[in-house]
């Protein structure tokens, strides 16, 4: 059968040949065969009936017919060769649109910075659009923003009483361990079964009534004529430690010593779910809500601990940040937003929002600044947005006298961004040179030498970036191309062959922003905006780059297909052979049985003749 083979480029390539060719290939191998079985030793069979190597004589057959198949998969190796570089092409293509796209932005060009100037320490930091006048201002700054905040008015625990266990820990957290603590050098033993009440009057009796102990508020106070010590390094009871007694000072008041627990005694568990986390006034058994800033916070008093209705707040929309102080006992709710905007925070159903006490409002602040000795300004934010046209501003320090705001290009931005551009255009100038070129002493040729789809990527990138009649674009006189911002292939009269790759005078276009912003920044803004739009139709989905990618990822498809079709041909013509041979081997044996049993009759025959014979002479 004969089967065509694709072509890729400009080369042609010849069909398979028709059945004559392939017999002449047939007879052409076994010739060759035959011949070296004249040469050699003998070739064999696995029947050892006929002599020859069959399987030997097959695969020369075969091999003569696999020739169109390994042609096309040179072919084929050949097209994804192309695919493989028309792929890094158009990747490099894709970078270099991306950074002329950048460069198309003014703030790419012309961007501006804010710096400021006054008193040392930093008191604001800035950023400037494009578009923001070059020049100063002053800013006095009399007041920062500060976040509300609405906190418990007091302790959220039920406060420790004098008939309360000490041990139980139902109102301490951690809680209360039994064992030995010391005052005033002097062991007092903690057993299950004391109060508060008990334990107070042991403190008095150990200490021969010199240390009178007593509940304040929801605090202990250790009071005595004279000096008081706590603690020891054989204390095996936390109970100074969690009653906030230890490390306190010794106050002297009038001759009147006191030591007093630094913080509430009697507090919130907030890992204990909410019944018997020891909140004060809570309904149990509830499944509740509270509302902040109109957002519903649920939670069940029998299965939530108050972490988890924190962390439920701080997860939701509310605008909040929740958190618990375990120090002095207390709920605070901070916004997330800064000014004098308030929180608003109630009971939807229970009374967890009533029981944590949640009534301490502690409004925040909004901003205050002077513009230039202007009047004053507030802004619920510390980042003021246009405080002068473009420029927004951070406060972060108040200021005893105003500062200066400087806002300048920097040239640093549009020089990173060019330079990133011409890194870019090189590496795809650079890949279509290598790959276009040939090699006359190897005589060997770039893939894509010849290739009509590279060539007019090179022309349409190369129109795009040196543009001819600038002014006609409206560019301004002595910017109407790239060379007035330090872009050119090279110096006049560089040798040929090294004019291909761009180069950037950076302190040339930091001259030319200095002389003419608006110049520079229209030249640029129309060429690479152009650029842009040339590199997108030539990189971007069915591009130029594209459809040549498509066309190569087709033929090498094809070629598979064409390349299945002849090997399960060479597989079904191998079995016929096969199938052919061992049918030979078969009848040879078949005809040399019966040669031998041919053989064997005459013999007999030939036998009876001489033995008859025999017998006439003996007679006669």
């Amino acid at each position: 059968m004969s089967t065509p083979i694709s072509s890729t480029g400009s080369s042609t390539t010849p069909t398979v040949d028709s059945s004559l060719q392939t017999a002449a290939n047939d007879r052409a191998a076994v010739q060759a065969l035959l011949q070296n079985q004249q040469q050699g030793p003998t070739i064999s069979f696995g029947g050892l009936v006929s002599g020859l190597s069959t399987q030997a004589l097959i695969q020369a057959l075969m091999s003569a017919e696999q020739a169109p198949v390994l042609q096309m998969e040179a072919q084929q190796a050949q097209e994804q060769g192309r695919l493989t570089a028309f792929q890094d092409l158009n990747s490099k293509l894709q970078t270099l649109q991306a950074a002329a796209s950048a460069l198309s932005l003014a703030s790419s060009t012309v961007a501006k910075n804010v710096t400021f100037a006054g008193p040392s320490g930093t008191f604001a930091t800035g950023t400037a659009s494009a578009d923001a006048l070059a020049g100063n201002f002053s800013l006095q700054i009399d007041q920062l923003a500060t976040p509300t905040s609405v906190s418990s008015a007091s302790g959220a625990g039920n406060p420790i009483t004098t008939a309360d266990a000490v041990a139980a820990g139902n109102k301490t957290t951690p809680a209360i361990t039994t064992g030995t603590f010391t005052v005033n050098g002097v062991p007092i033993t903690i057993v299950n079964s004391d109060t508060y009440g008990t334990l107070f009057a042991k403190i008095h009796t150990a200490t021969g009534n010199a240390v009178s102990a007593s509940i304040v508020g929801n605090e202990i106070q250790l009071s005595s004529n004279s000096p008081i010590t706590v603690g020891s390094g054989s204390d095996t009871s936390n109970f100074l430690a969690v009653a906030k007694l230890a490390a306190q000072p010794d106050v002297n008041t009038g001759g009147v010593h006191t030591i007093t627990s630094g913080g509430p005694v009697g507090v919130v568990d907030p890992t204990a779910v909410l019944n018997s986390a020891n909140i004060a006034g809570l309904t149990p058994n509830v499944s509740g809500s509270l509302v902040i800033n109109g957002v519903t916070i649920n939670y069940n008093t029998s299965k939530d601990a108050l972490t988890d209705v924190i962390n439920r707040i701080n997860a939701s929309a509310a605008g909040v940040n929740a958190s618990y102080d375990p120090n002095s006992d207390t709920v605070t709710l901070t916004s997330s937003k800064t000014g004098n905007v308030d929180i608003s925070v109630s009971d939807g159903s229970g009374n967890l929002v009533s029981s944590l006490s949640l009534t301490n409002h502690m409004l925040g602040l909004s901003a205050k600044y002077h513009v230039n000795g202007g009047a004053a300004q507030y802004s619920l934010s510390n980042t003021v947005q246009n405080m002068v046209p473009g420029v927004n501003v951070t406060l972060q320090a108040v200021t005893s006298s105003p500062i200066t705001a400087n806002v300048a290009i920097d040239s640093s931005v549009g020089t990173t961004a060019i330079q990133s551009f011409v890194t870019a255009y090189n590496s795809v100038v650079d890949t279509i040179s290598q790959t276009t070129s040939y090699d006359s002493t190897t005589r060997t040729a770039g893939i894509f030498l010849g290739d009509a789809t590279v060539e007019e990527v090179q022309s349409q990138l190369q129109n795009a970036i040196f543009i001819a009649n600038g002014g006609s674009l409206g560019l301004t006189s002595g910017f109407t191309d790239l060379s007035a911002i330090g872009l050119t292939t090279g110096a006049v009269g560089s040798a040929p062959g090294t004019t291909t790759d761009l180069q950037f005078d950076a302190s040339k276009f930091q001259a030319a922003l200095t002389q003419n912003p608006n110049a520079v920044q229209n030249l640029v803004s129309t060429v690479f905006k152009g650029a842009s739009n040339t590199l997108l139709k030539m990189s971007g989905p069915f591009g130029l780059v594209d459809n040549a990618i498509q066309s190569e990822t087709t033929r090498i498809s094809d070629f598979q297909l064409q390349i299945n079709e002849q090997n399960l041909l060479l597989q079904q013509k191998q079995q016929t052979l096969n199938t052919q041979f061992t049918n030979l081997e078969t009848t040879l044996a078949q005809l040399q049985a019966s040669s031998a049993s041919g053989s064997s009759a005459l013999a007999g025959l030939s036998s009876t003749a001489a033995a008859s014979t025999a017998v006439t002479s003996s007679a006669g």
